[in-house]
């Protein structure tokens, strides 16, 4: 098969991750696989470096404006006729318009879009009720263009079905490769030496995520001095960057927190550091699979993350593992069942570990060759 990839950003994130180990992995099994991206960010680069066809989409990006969306429209028809794909496979948003060039293209592909998570048509995501609508519409009407739409998590696939957007669709759930994890004490060391820290005493609670609306993290740090009273030997360390960021820092001073509450950054590879968290957290407001999750699983380590999205169904034992959004009780209650039981902690490394399989790349992949091989014998 001659597969197309699109994203639209070539900015490193979970889509461009997610592209690029599909890519390789279809490439591995035989076929024939290209990336086209909006920009040459270093996504770009990691794919070149990899010997990945790659096309860049000068029209293709983040924007309301309908005549550049039109001319997207015009490129990727212009791609298609060239090139002639098989299987033209959408993940992101704004790259769907491209689902209609596919079809005007005299040379006729199948056209497959991935739910990466729900963004604005999840009902926790931040938007008035007409701008919902209109999203929703725009889905709707997309989704005549579209073969077959593929998410990440039945949860996702459940709410687009209750809110009336049709669509034939499968899940696939996220992959992750081989991960290279620093030692527990390498980790440690290196986070102490960037913060400023010695963190070796402590029962470090941390989490991996952008420093923005949808990972909720002024929940975390807003209890912190309530859970700071039961548990003096705690610290929270938050591994990422975001427009947040001011925020945050002045609510960690408010609430005087500078030497329990530490902001580490954008980190290259961050999963490296999760065998360093006595305990993983994600308080997010809204997720599809999260890759960080994943992560979390095959570094062997106990996890507390909010009931949303696929969080439950990335884990087992969701009654210890999983907590009521922005329920300060529930968390609190959780966390304590896991810092004051070692035994717990031990079965909960081992029962993560072992789920971990479920989630490889491998697996993923597989899932997206048969939906792609069912559409062009169909």
């Amino acid at each position: 098969m001659r597969i197309l990839l699109i994203v639209t950003k070539a900015e490193l994130g979970g889509a461009q991750s997610f592209v690029i180990d599909l890519a390789k992995q279809i490439r591995e099994k035989g076929h024939e696989v290209s990336v086209a991206l909006g920009d040459t960010g270093n996504a770009f680069e990691v794919l070149k470096n990899e010997n990945i066809d790659t096309f860049t989409i000068n029209n293709l990006a983040r924007t309301k404006n309908p005549l550049r969306n039109l001319l997207y429209i015009l490129e990727i028809k212009k791609l298609q006729d060239k090139k002639s794909f098989d299987i033209v496979h959408f993940n992101s948003s704004n790259a769907l318009f491209g689902a209609i060039g596919i079809k005007l293209s005299k040379n006729k592909a199948k056209s497959v879009f991935t739910y990466h998570g729900l963004s604005v048509l999840d009902p926790n995501y931040k938007l008035n009720l007409l701008s919902k609508y209109i999203y929703r519409y725009f889905f709707s009407l997309m989704m005549k263009f579209i073969d077959r739409s593929v998410f990440v998590c039945r949860d996702n696939l459940e709410y687009i079905k209750s809110i009336g957007i049709k669509t034939k669709a499968s899940v696939v759930y996220n992959g992750v490769n081989h991960l290279d994890f620093f030692p527990k004490e390498k980790a440690l060391k290196k986070i102490s030496k960037r913060i400023g820290a010695n963190l070796e005493n402590k029962f470090l609670l941390g989490s991996i995520g952008r420093l923005s609306y949808q990972k909720n993290y002024e929940f975390i740090i807003s209890i912190f001095p309530k859970i700071l009273k039961k548990y003096p030997n705690i610290a929270l360390l938050i591994i990422g960057d975001g427009e947040n960021e001011k925020s945050y820092r002045n609510l960690i001073k408010k609430n005087k927190l500078n030497d329990k509450v530490f902001l580490f950054g954008s980190a290259k590879d961050a999963y490296k550091y999760i065998p360093a968290f006595d305990l993983f957290t994600l308080v997010s407001r809204y997720e599809g699979m999260s890759i960080t999750i994943i992560e979390a699983l095959f570094a062997h380590v106990p996890i507390l993350v909010s009931d949303v999205g696929g969080n439950k169904e990335t884990l087992r034992m969701t009654d210890k593992q999983l907590f009521t959004l922005d329920s300060r009780d529930d968390f609190i209650h959780k966390l304590s069942n896991i810092h004051d039981s070692d035994k717990l902690q031990k079965t909960l490394r081992d029962v993560n570990f072992d789920f971990s399989e479920k989630f490889t790349t491998k697996k993923m992949t597989q899932g997206y060759l048969e939906i792609y091989k069912s559409l062009t014998e169909n």
